[in-house]
């Protein structure tokens, strides 16, 4: 009996089930097999025990165990970074309870705790996992909607067999058979060493992170809005082409004031749109939907010239990452916060990576696992780290550095210093903070650090500095050419009053006290309301694809519509009037390259907010941070990696943008008005996974409240987007009419319901 013979007997006989070799998997099995057959091997009892760790492994068969290991650990403080709870599941799947103690003691000290946690070691025995896996391989519990013609049941046998045949020599015997380079004097057991042999382009760490700031004496400097947003962009253009990929660019923006108007906010939003938009690429990827979006976009947006709108380019840049807002103190004035923003730079890189299990060259692209990370697949069928259903393993590069980054002693991160940051909602925080956050979060031991008009902390954090002064004036050319390119000419055109009422259903108007309540299409119902009409507006718009009624095939699509109700706005209030718009930078699609979960990233749709107000003559005088609390979610959770790239803050805010129409009136002093912050709870309508308010994204009424401050007592309001109803509510009393323009009926019949619900409650007290 030949080995590839023996494996298979020994296989089969210990799982008690037989395996279906397809003949492409024989012909790679049989000389993988006389490779093995000329080196030492593992015995049978070490290559079963080998199996057993395997399949607990895949089929994560010791879950519940290791989960009160994590839960009882959590209860004493203790949490475990990436590496400790692989050595925690080996320890479980082997069943080597020496290997578990070991790794415990490692990832504490705490007296009384290794000893509890050791006693909860209680891994499946091996009858335990094969009884599990007959099962699996019976009827398998998790698998796609689509399976196709295969044998699911088959393709997990043979992917454990698979890993069985690697585990019958060293690993260096299987290595040296896969990897066609494969050289005994530059061997590295662990791949990361192995892959900087190979790929040390990939590990250059000569820039890894930009810091600049942004203040009034850049912005004197520059002399004009324009100015400095043109040499601002001339900087992000830079920071891209010389950062080292996947690393990240931050701007600190201190309060500047231009032309007797507030600008922080613009300039941030302009910079995101930038960051993101900036280098304009003709893809050919086949995730590229071009001309679908093309389709969409113009079905939608009849007059769109696609000669200008150029729907072959894809924009790309720097990917958006998270805003802190630092204000002075918790009751600080709007206008007052310093910002800081923050990107990463991921830009497509077709490098080939090896398999990090069986070493082969043997892989193919597997699309991206987000935009500009190119993720591989490994196509060796034999391959003892394919899926527990036999696929082939995916991997990342960028995946594979940030999981080295936590073997880092030196990049460790205190722990304070990531609760310190855990929100991005800061009060009392300096330059200086923000600084040595950065470094310490977004850089590893060794790296160089580029600071533009930031002094380089008195602690270098084993980091280079490489100081360059402050963001160059001179460089850069007019930002305005930026606005008009294709990207923006996909949706900023100028609007029709036949299209929105192509677009428009019948209107229903009901007036109730102060209220007076549409139900139709705001873009129609503004066309042809009267000029000058109303001293204020609160809204809270549909965000993009974020509920079941507010759908759109892509980005564009939704621009065009926000853009046409905004210069209905623009066209219904008085000069002087103030517009607060409520909007949320969530995680979405925007649908503009593909379509998959590929496409999922933190949406600008703050920037785009600002860009189309801009286009429809609205000035923004600054944003107020509606501050929702700590939230529910893992958007800040770090899994326990106390190391760079894993860091991210709770998003625990939106935006509440003020917009003036000008010519702005000089008495109303916006700054001493509005906070910075405004803390507010959001409204709870869900009790037991039941919607008991009958609106799925109602505001608090603190923020149409702020409109109080900024319209004269006994004026006229306007909500474009009513929903329930709120800002009537809010303003009931104060405004002596408020337009709420609600496209739904059955929103529009629950805000009467809910404002007769007020009239008669106000009555009450009243008498």
């Amino acid at each position: 009996m030949n080995l590839q013979q023996s494996l298979v007997q020994e296989f089969e006989s210990l799982l008690g089930a037989s395996v279906h070799f397809p003949q492409e998997y024989k012909v790679a099995l049989a000389p993988l097999c006389e490779h093995l057959e000329a080196h030492a091997l593992r015995t049978p009892t070490e290559r079963q025990a080998r199996l057993i760790a395997h399949i607990n492994s895949k089929f994560n068969v010791n879950r519940d165990g290791i989960a009160k290991v994590y839960a009882h650990a959590a209860s004493r403080g203790l949490v475990f970074n990436f590496h400790e709870k692989n050595l925690i599941q080996a320890a479980f799947d082997s069943g080597d309870q020496s290997a578990f103690e070991e790794a415990i003691s490692k990832a504490s000290s705490k007296e009384g705790l290794v000893d509890a946690l050791c006693r909860l070691f209680a891994p499946a025995s091996p009858a335990e996992t094969i009884s599990y896996f007959r099962g699996e391989v019976e009827a398998p519990s998790k698998l796609r909607a689509e399976q196709g013609d295969r044998a699911i049941g088959n393709e997990a046998l043979l992917s454990a067999f698979s890993a069985f045949v690697f585990s019958a020599a060293d690993q260096e015997v299987l290595h040296s058979y896969f990897d066609s380079t494969y050289s005994a004097e530059t061997y590295e057991r662990a791949f990361w060493l192995q892959l900087r042999q190979l790929h040390p382009q990939l590990y250059s760490r000569e820039r890894t992170l930009d810091i600049a700031k942004i203040d009034q004496e850049l912005a004197d400097s520059c002399g004009s809005l324009e100015e400095l947003r043109s040499a601002v962009f001339a900087h992000v253009s830079t920071s891209y082409q010389e950062l080292e990929n996947h690393g990240h660019l931050a701007y600190w923006i201190e309060p500047i004031v231009v032309e007797g108007r507030n600008i922080t906010w613009e300039i941030c939003s302009d910079i995101m749109l930038f960051a993101e938009k900036h280098d304009e690429v003709k893809l050919k990827n086949a995730y590229f939907r071009a001309k679908q979006i093309e389709s969409e976009t113009v079905s939608h947006v009849p007059d769109v010239d696609v000669g200008q709108a150029r729907f072959d380019l894809a924009n790309e840049g720097f990917t958006y990452k998270d805003t802190f807002v630092c204000a002075p103190s918790p009751t600080s004035p709007a206008g007052s916060e310093s910002l800081l923003l923050l990107f990463q730079k991921n830009k497509r890189d077709e490098t080939i990576i090896p398999c990090p299990a069986c070493r082969t060259r043997d892989v193919h692209g597997n699309s991206y696992s987000s935009l500009g990370v190119r993720s591989w697949e490994c196509r060796n069928s034999l391959c003892p780290d394919r899926s527990k259903y036999n696929r082939g393993k995916r991997y990342s590069f960028k995946a594979i550095l940030m999981q080295e980054a936590i073997d880092e002693v030196e990049s460790y991160i205190p722990p304070e210093s990531v609760r310190k940051w855990s929100r991005d909602v800061q009060t009392e925080r300096t330059i200086y903070d923000a600084t040595e956050m950065l470094i310490r979060h977004y850089s590893l031991h060794g790296d160089g650090v580029a600071l533009f008009g930031v002094d380089a902390p008195s602690d270098s954090l084993g980091r280079r500095f490489l100081s360059h002064g402050r963001i160059n004036t001179a460089d850069g050319n007019s930002s305005a050419g930026f606005f008009e390119s294709p990207w923006f000419q996909r949706y900023a055109l100028p609007s029709s009053a036949q299209e929105s009422k192509e677009n428009a259903s019948s209107t229903t108007i009901q007036r109730l006290g102060s209220l007076t309540m549409v139900c139709g299409n705001s873009a129609m119902v503004l066309q042809d309301w009267p000029e000058n009409y109303f001293d204020g507006a609160v809204t809270s718009p549909p965000y993009f694809n974020a509920r079941e009624y507010s759908q759109w095939p892509n980005i564009y699509c939704y621009l065009r519509d926000m853009l046409i109700i905004a210069q209905g706005c623009y066209k219904a209030l008085k000069p002087g009037a103030v517009y607060l718009y409520n909007i949320f930078d969530y995680f979405d699609n925007e649908r503009s390259v593909v379509f998959s979960a590929m496409g999922d990233k933190r949406l600008i749709l703050s920037a785009y907010t600002v860009d189309i107000f801009r286009r429809a003559g609205f000035h923004l005088s600054g944003s107020i941070t509606w501050d929702k609390g700590d939230i529910e979610g893992k958007r800040g959770f770090n899994a326990g990696n106390f190391s760079p790239y894993y860091q991210a803050p709770f998003n625990c805010w939106e935006h509440v943008l003020v917009f003036v129409k000008p010519p702005a009136v000089e008495t109303t002093d916006l700054s001493s008005a509005l906070p910075a912050i405004l803390r507010a709870q959001p409204v709870i309508k869900m009790v037991k996974g039941q919607n008991t308010y009958g609106h799925t994204a109602p505001f608090p009424i603190e923020l149409p409240n702020l409109l109080r401050a900024l319209m004269p007592k006994g004026g006229r309001a306007l909500d474009p987007f009513g929903g329930s109803g709120t800002t009537a509510r809010a303003l009931d009393g104060y405004a002596a009419e408020t337009v709420c323009i609600e496209q739904k009926e059955e929103y529009f019949e629950l805000a009467l319901k809910l404002f007769d619900s007020h009239r008669m409650a106000t009555t009450n007290v009243a008498t």
